[in-house]
């Protein structure tokens, strides 16, 4: 039987891995939660990030290559999402 999902804020994020975490905040603030983000997705687990401007995306999307096998870009107007794996490591 599949868990129900739970949301968290930010203060309230629990010591723990998860099969997929979802931001969608602004580019700056993605780009500094890297670190804390790639702790919460499981190995093998998907990010996905949204609430970018699409002149940053690019930014974002390396900040995250390290730790993550970004996809391709979907862009909607001036806004895109970003979807990745996180590596095995």
């Amino acid at each position: 039987m599949l868990e129900r999902p739970s949301i968290v804020l930010g203060r309230d994020i629990p010591q723990q891995s998860a099969d997929i975490v979802v931001a969608n905040i602004l580019a700056g603030t993605l780009i500094g939660l890297q670190p804390q983000l790639a702790t919460h997705t499981r190995p093998g687990g998907n990010i996905i990030l949204s609430g970018i401007l699409a002149e940053l995306a690019e930014a974002v999307s390396q900040a995250f290559t390290g730790a993550f096998h970004m996809q391709p870009p979907k862009q909607l107007d001036d806004w895109v999402l970003l979807e990745s794996r996180r590596r095995q490591q």
